[in-house]
């Protein structure tokens, strides 16, 4: 990876995180269990770039080819709400 490119990804993993905890904050307002603001935050974090790289055709998707995304932005829910809770 060239290094403009890899600024552009670390940018983008903020982005992820942001969107998680985003998302945490909204499940924990709704009560939701640990269960639902990981899933929340996976799917808001991720959902929006998955559609982005399915309308324009790049494959595999970023969370296919970094699985470990998964693991990233539910941890960051998953904190989020555990720290909003303190």
């Amino acid at each position: 990876m060239e290094p403009a490119e890899s600024v552009l990804f670390i940018f983008g993993l903020f982005a992820m995180v942001a969107e998680a905890m985003t998302a945490a904050l909204a499940a924990g307002r709704r009560k939701m269990d640990w269960f639902g603001v990981a899933m929340l935050g996976c799917i808001t974090a991720l959902g929006g770039g998955s559609l982005r790289d399915v309308l324009l055709g790049h494959y595999p998707l970023l969370w296919v080819k970094y699985p470990s995304l998964l693991f990233l932005t539910g941890g960051a829910a998953l904190l989020t709400i555990a720290l909003a809770r303190v």
